[in-house]
């Protein structure tokens, strides 16, 4: 997530523009001050090209310098500094059609008005286009999710049809066992909770997935480990083995790209 957005002018680290977006709080104009001075020092220092990016405490910062300003956004430590850089190159794109003459009267006469009505003029345009890629953000979290969600639903009818080959006496067991086991990893969890169904089994196609937290896949992951576990113990290693890999092959051979773009497939190697 974007944290903080500068434009600073790169000789005098003066502020011209500044909006916060997520909860941490920095002095701008301090912050400004040192912002630039660390690119000069490693500019001057180090002879370098100034700063492509760097990590400081829990923040991401990438700057991009044209015409004597320097563009900086502070974003989340996971975020990926190719997707920040290509952001902050939006945000200076759309500075410079904005104000397409930004020499230095025209600076001055900014000036006078502690640069007020230039951060005036482009906070809407910022915003709208930071709201735009949070919007961006949750679409492709929530395809990501759904896809997870599919891909285990596909093991979860696996171990579905192991458990109803059992007798009625140790699938009820079975069910039981992985109903309580499942109950104690989404607790809390409102949205994950909806998964359980009326017969005491799994569905993981009952969720929204919009409304889905971060580590809502991990979770996921974790059921199917469980999962896993608990039939491979019930009905012996060798058993469990050989009827859970009849029937999932067949899938992995239909579903393998899908599978290795959400990074499942280390667990299915956990599981096979």
């Amino acid at each position: 997530m974007i944290q903080n957005v500068w434009i600073v002018e790169k000789d005098r680290g003066r502020r011209l523009f500044h909006k916060r977006y997520g909860t941490i709080d920095i002095d701008p104009d301090l912050f400004s001050a040192f912002l630039s001075g660390l690119y000069g020092f490693v500019e001057v220092e180090l002879g370098e090209a100034g700063i492509d990016s760097i990590s400081m405490g829990d923040l991401k910062w990438v700057y991009i310098y044209s015409r004597n300003l320097l563009f900086i956004i502070a974003g989340d430590k996971e975020d990926y500094v190719p997707h920040l850089k290509a952001k902050l190159n939006v945000i200076k794109n759309e500075f410079f059609v904005k104000f397409p003459i930004f020499n230095k009267d025209w600076q001055e006469a900014f000036k006078h008005t502690a640069f007020k009505s230039l951060q005036e003029q482009f906070y809407p345009i910022v915003d709208e286009l930071v709201v735009d890629w949070i919007q961006l953000a949750k679409v492709t979290d929530a395809a990501n999710y759904m896809d997870i969600c599919e891909v285990c639903q596909h093991f979860i009818a696996i171990i579905r049809k192991i458990i109803a080959s059992c007798g009625e006496e140790r699938k009820k067991a079975l069910l039981d066992i992985l109903k309580m086991q499942i109950l104690d990893l989404i607790k809390g969890d409102n949205e994950l909770s909806k998964i359980i169904t009326e017969d005491g089994f799994i569905d993981f196609l009952r969720v929204n997935v919009f409304m889905m937290t971060e580590d809502a896949g991990d979770i996921l992951k974790k059921i199917l480990i469980r999962c896993f576990n608990t039939l491979r113990n019930e009905l012996g290693f060798t058993n469990f083995q050989a009827m859970f890999r009849k029937k999932l092959i067949p899938y992995l051979k239909t579903d393998w790209k899908r599978i290795r773009s959400l990074d499942l497939d280390m667990l299915l190697i956990y599981l096979l």
